[in-house]
């Protein structure tokens, strides 16, 4: 997967000296970020690869491939982060699930 993750300055402030590379970015960001996640909306579809990603992902240009995106929120509704993983779609296992509320 390709993964590339935006988040605001004044969410936080830090982020250049933060090692995301040990810890996950929802993890730093619960800890430092200004205001706290509450949801994620999380949408999948399919689009094609092309340039950088085609070559990063090692399928020819054109190919269709998953694109996720994430847009982290705050209870408020401010965005607290926004991520974008491409990724073949031939590697990828997709698994929900659901429990009962009582």
């Amino acid at each position: 997967f390709i993964e590339e993750s935006y988040i605001p300055q004044d969410m936080l402030p830090d982020a250049g000296r933060l090692d995301v590379v040990k810890n996950s970015l929802y993890s730093v960001l619960q800890e430092r970020a200004v205001k706290k996640i509450f949801k994620v909306v999380q949408t999948v579809e399919v689009v094609r690869a092309d340039g950088d990603y085609a070559e990063n992902l090692d399928v020819p240009d054109g190919t269709p491939v998953l694109a996720i995106h994430r847009l982290f929120l705050s209870a408020d509704g401010t965005p607290v982060a926004y991520t974008k993983l491409l990724g073949r779609s031939d590697r990828y296992k997709f698994q929900t699930e659901f429990e009962r509320i009582r």
